[in-house]
């Protein structure tokens, strides 16, 4: 009988690490499926539903561990929160459509749902998690950037902009999430890479072709932060493990050709261009908009100012303010609990597309908190764990999936599309699920 349910807890656990390789699979889908059809079917939303539905079952029956009962309170907590929510916004919005509610409420969970499943996979395994985890995102966001590079080189792919930015997105449908997903990759890439050297350093070329040609500042800002953080960190660990020399002389080469090379084609790069649409977009603006002013001077500061954070938050402040003054009108119920997705709009819903600010005007001060405690937990124990065994946690390992993390909620404050964005928010909660247990087991 245990061994019977010992077998059946591995197929389990084979089953999540496999997912973890058919994200691409699912993302190539729905892009060809969206951009050729007029469908806005999307098989992998449902697919990604029934791996809640079923992979949540499991944490309820098919596991025993330390803290299942605190796990199960904890979704038990978010499950009445979430009616409540429900409730008070059917009642309160002005525009109240069900379906969409619960299909923003299901990629916001995604997240959460997630990190949950992995930290208690990557905890209780029979299986070599460790390396497994890694190799199967390593050859998944190698499939990734493949696809986006001969989807380039056959002249068939996507454009990332609608209008008039460069870039494109290979087969796949969002620039903002595939960039964004590949940005949380990456440091995973470049560490097998480090690790195992030789062949392996060609997909994390390709992985920088890739970032680069989808044309975002997110992806630029990737490969220019992952490459510095793993260029110092050979350097340090060069100067401290001299006996390694030759091994992490031959990295240290390798990365700063590597981030030479990224400087060197910078100005002729799909975001270079991008920057500068964008800044003759807002020179124009301003122009006009300086015909109005009595005196120009005393304004030039203010403008330059627009300017800065208009090309940090491509017009995402606008969305706040709007969110900002629906949330200052709200009643206090709809403080606390939420105003629901888009807020308490009119017409159409916008997002604000920062995810952290999406979440607090969707779900209130109470789902906040909600959402945000295991996000807070598992920072809390990595940096306890890290402080605690510092000599043993200061690894590459460790170091580039810290970044990563670092990377994903960084991008989720600022530019959105990870925490709402289930087939982004899948490999954040998996890299983070990872790096909480490591750091804990080492």
């Amino acid at each position: 009988m245990m061994y019977a349910k010992l077998r059946h807890n591995d197929l389990f656990e084979k089953l999540f690490l496999l997912f973890i390789i058919i994200q691409p699979i699912l993302d190539l889908i729905t892009g060809l499926t969206l951009k050729l059809t007029d469908s806005q079917f999307s098989l992998s939303l449902i697919i990604r539903t029934l791996f809640l539905m079923i992979f949540g079952l499991y944490l309820i029956f098919f596991k025993n561990y330390p803290y299942h009962k605190k796990q199960l309170l904890y979704f038990l907590i978010l499950a009445i929160y979430l009616c409540i929510n429900l409730c008070i916004n059917y009642f309160m919005k002005p525009q109240f459509y069900l379906a969409s509610e619960i299909k923003f409420i299901l990629k916001a969970i995604y997240f959460v749902v997630t990190l949950s499943i992995y930290a208690v996979v990557f905890k209780t395994t029979h299986l070599n998690w460790k390396e497994k985890s890694l190799q199967y995102i390593y050859f998944a966001m190698t499939i990734y950037s493949s696809i986006i590079l001969i989807a380039g080189i056959t002249g068939t792919s996507f454009p990332s902009y609608e209008w008039e930015k460069v870039g494109h997105v290979g087969w796949f449908y969002s620039g903002n999430e595939i960039g964004a997903v590949l940005s949380i990759g990456f440091p995973v890439v470049l560490l097998t890479a480090i690790k195992k050297s030789r062949l392996y350093w060609l997909p994390v070329l390709i992985m920088i072709y890739a970032l680069f040609a989808i044309g975002t500042k997110v992806g630029y800002g990737t490969i220019l932060l992952v490459m510095i953080i793993a260029l110092a960190f050979t350097l340090l660990d060069l100067i401290v493990n001299r006996g390694r020399a030759k091994k992490q002389l031959k990295t240290l080469g390798i990365l700063t050709i590597i981030l030479i090379g990224t400087f060197v084609y910078t100005p002729f790069s799909p975001i270079a261009q991008n920057m500068g649409i964008h800044l003759s977009i807002l020179n124009e603006q301003n122009e006009i908009a300086s015909e109005a002013e009595q005196d120009l001077a005393i304004n030039q500061n203010s403008i330059e100012s627009d300017q800065v954070q208009d090309l940090m938050l491509s017009g995402r402040d606008t969305y706040l303010d709007m969110h900002k003054s629906f949330f200052a009108e709200a009643p206090l119920s709809q403080k606390l609990f939420g105003m629901g997705y888009g807020g308490n709009y009119s017409s159409e819903p916008k997002m604000i597309e920062m995810d952290f600010h999406d979440l607090f005007y969707s779900f209130g001060i109470i789902g906040m908190i909600i959402l945000t405690a295991p996000i807070i937990y598992c920072i809390i124990k990595i940096l306890y764990n890290g402080i605690k065994k510092f000599k043993q946690c200061y690894t590459y390992e460790n170091i580039l999936l810290a970044s990563s993390c670092a990377l994903g909620f960084g991008i989720a404050f600022l530019a959105g599309h990870i925490l709402t964005a289930p087939g982004v928010s899948f490999y954040l909660a998996v890299i983070v699920a990872y790096l909480t247990v490591n750091v804990e087991q080492t």
